[in-house]
């Protein structure tokens, strides 16, 4: 999911911005509107990470991943076109990641939701704080910006690096963003009854077999194990039929 692209655990955290944009390139209105977002933002006295437009092919340099641990919070403007942009994805679970260690990430990565809709809203985190909803226009503008700086004036110290320091990152994954997001959501659901009312802290990745299932699981425990005061577990798949056949043998089967 963080793939191809410079390691996070050893990010250079420096401390130089308060906000780390975050929009799909690809967006017009979003595109042409962060421009102004940036503009307020900075008489606010909010310093603003100013990224170079990254094609969608390019990797993710070194200067986006420090400028993430670096920086108090992400703002995204999280319209449609953001779930299918990598870069902004990257970005965008970068952020989530780091700010788990913090507490309340949603406190930390703060979504600008232009749309009449919240389903389109990844993770289910972002969709429960409605930290800002409806087009940003000049009349909007203040409430926004006051917004962001008081959230920032809430943090004592940058995003700094995930906590992924000293474990081994597994194989590569490249994209799968909405399913990783959306284990992470079936994970967490039951914290925003808002938006998720039924939801058991269970998730079933399913489908054909070598369609990087596995894959898909390791990556979220490699990226979210901090998440789990319980620690993660890896088992393989014949330990796995171990168990299902335990709870299929009859009741009076078992030992």
């Amino acid at each position: 999911m963080l793939q191809p692209g410079p390691g996070l655990h050893d990010s250079r955290t420096t401390g130089r911005f308060e906000v780390l944009p975050c929009f799909p390139c690809d967006d017009p209105v979003g595109a042409s509107a962060w421009p102004d977002v940036e503009d307020a933002l900075r008489p606010a006295g909010l310093r603003v990470f100013r990224a170079e437009t990254i094609d969608e092919f390019e990797p993710v340099t070194r200067e986006i991943a420090d400028a993430i641990a670096s920086s108090r919070v992400l703002l995204a403007y999280y319209s449609r076109a953001l779930p299918g942009q990598y870069t902004s994805q990257w970005e965008l679970t970068a952020a989530f990641v780091a700010a788990a260690r913090h507490g309340d990430p949603a406190q930390r990565v703060l979504a600008i939701n232009p749309e009449s809709g919240t389903d389109h809203l990844e993770p289910v985190d972002l969709q429960d704080a409605r930290f800002f909803s409806g087009p940003v226009t000049p009349e909007s503008m203040p409430r926004l910006v006051e917004l962001v700086r008081e959230e920032v004036t809430a943090t004592a110290v940058p995003l700094g690096p995930p906590s992924a320091r000293g474990r081994i990152p597994p194989g590569h994954l490249i994209g799968r963003c909405p399913q990783q997001w959306s284990v992470h959501s079936a994970l967490h659901g039951a914290r925003c009854p808002g938006s998720t009312p039924y939801s058991r802290p269970v998730a079933v990745v399913h489908g054909l077999p070598v369609v990087g299932m596995t894959a898909l699981a390791e990556q979220y425990a490699y990226l979210f194990h901090s998440a789990f005061d319980g620690g993660t577990l890896l088992t393989g798949s014949r330990r796995a039929y171990s168990i299902r056949s335990s709870y299929r043998r009859p009741r009076s089967a078992r030992s």
